[in-house]
């Protein structure tokens, strides 16, 4: 018995767990990658939360990153993943399609994300006469609709929703030709 779970049941999830994929993988998701990246999730709230007992058993302790780096890395995998079937069924253009597709449906859900918190901070900050100045991650403007534009345009986003700025620039295939990649690392191929 290992892990409470019969033996001769372990043994027939072996070949899941060695990559055996079954024949009609289309569509199919990895647990495995699912797994990791829910538990990446978990620490990075652990180690969010001052005080959790739970946040000496994150590998924040030992070194200098956190699970958000972790969580990342298997996002990658998982759409390269997902894309190369993309393109193995659709070819260049149905891959480009669904990249956009994807691109666009991210960027949406940044803005409303974005124009949320910023009105929320703007609200909390008006209601109780608090200048929120000494926190990084909510500082706004003192002009709404500016701050609005400026996530809009991506200028200067809102801290809390800024994971989504960097998805949208790990996975637009214009993030490579713009001017964004060439500041952050001019000796890079894009280039």
């Amino acid at each position: 018995m290992v892990a409470g779970i019969p033996l001769a049941r372990t043994q027939n999830l072996l070949p899941l767990m060695l990559n055996d994929r079954p024949a009609s993988s289309v569509g199919v998701r990895d647990v495995r990658i699912d797994f990791f990246r829910g538990l990446a999730l978990y620490m990075i709230l652990v180690d969010h939360v001052v005080g959790d007992p739970l946040g000496k058993f994150t590998y924040q302790r030992i070194g200098f990153s956190d699970a958000a780096e972790l969580f990342v890395f298997l996002s990658g995998v998982s759409c390269a993943i997902v894309y190369s079937h993309v393109l193995a069924r659709l070819g260049w253009g149905g891959l480009l399609a669904s990249i956009t597709r994807r691109v666009t449906q991210i960027y949406v859900y940044y803005l409303l994300t974005s124009i949320v918190v910023i009105a929320l901070i703007y609200a909390a900050g008006s209601l109780m006469k608090v200048s929120f100045v000494s926190d990084p991650f909510l500082v706004v403007s003192a002009d709404p609709v500016s701050a609005i534009w400026a996530a809009v345009l991506l200028t200067s986003p809102p801290a809390l929703p800024g994971i989504l700025v960097l998805y949208l620039m790990l996975t637009s295939p214009s993030s490579r030709c713009s001017c964004w990649p060439r500041n952050v690392a001019p000796g890079w191929p894009w280039r």
